[in-house]
């Protein structure tokens, strides 16, 4: 008698997989963790308005527009943001440059940019 044992652990493709790799969920957790791409909270006059609430932590938020890249730093203290800097990585003369500030009550990025930059953040959220 010859018995054959199927193996669970080789996909369709013909990869083995090996249980130290990350499932798609836990992949897609840790995106979401870190990556942010936001809806904007207004427009008016060819400027997009976004808020975002990164942990409040010191921390630099990288964020990917369609012409121009920058740096948010960010520091913070007593539960709340007590420094930003907005560094700009590459500028695109025909693009309007973005700005950040903080929101009233300090826990919150404003970040303002050309309508059509849509801007996807890289930090922690």
């Amino acid at each position: 008698m010859n018995a054959t044992r199927e193996n669970t652990k080789t996909s369709k493709t013909g990869h083995i997989h090996d249980d130290r790799y990350y499932t798609e969920a836990e992949v897609d957790a840790k995106f979401n963790q870190r990556i942010l791409v936001p809806s904007p909270t207004s427009s008016s006059g060819g400027i997009s308005t976004y808020q975002i609430k990164p942990q409040i932590a010191d921390q630099g938020i990288f964020c990917l527009c369609r012409s121009e890249l920058y740096i948010v730093r960010l520091g913070q203290s007593g539960g709340a943001f007590n420094a930003y800097d907005l560094i700009q990585i590459s500028d695109h003369t025909a693009t309007t440059n973005a700005t950040v500030s903080l929101t009233t009550d300090k826990k919150a990025l404003i970040f303002k940019c050309s309508q059509f930059e849509n801007p996807i953040f890289i930090g922690r959220f």
